[in-house]
């Protein structure tokens, strides 16, 4: 959970992650790469890249983490079947 204007450090793991947001906008950098995430939004991370999520929004910000890529797989086909 991030409130308004809170970021994360800028930091790379050692697994690949990813994020599932379900609430906010979110403001990402994945190694070079900056955008704004919307909600309802998979994100992957590869491992050894740095990385950084901030709220950009009026609201709190709620995302899930995960480093697992064979759950990565599993969530990537929920998804699929719920869209």
């Amino acid at each position: 959970m991030l409130h308004p204007s809170e970021l994360l450090k800028l930091h790379a793991t050692p697994i690949g992650v990813f994020y599932m947001h379900s609430r906010g906008v979110v403001s990402l950098r994945i190694g070079c790469e900056r955008g704004k995430i919307m909600a309802d939004r998979l994100i992957e991370s590869f491992a050894q890249v740095s990385h950084r999520l901030q709220n950009v929004s009026d609201s709190i910000f709620r995302f899930l983490t995960r480093e697992d890529a064979g759950t990565l797989k599993w969530v990537v086909v929920i998804l699929s079947r719920i869209t």
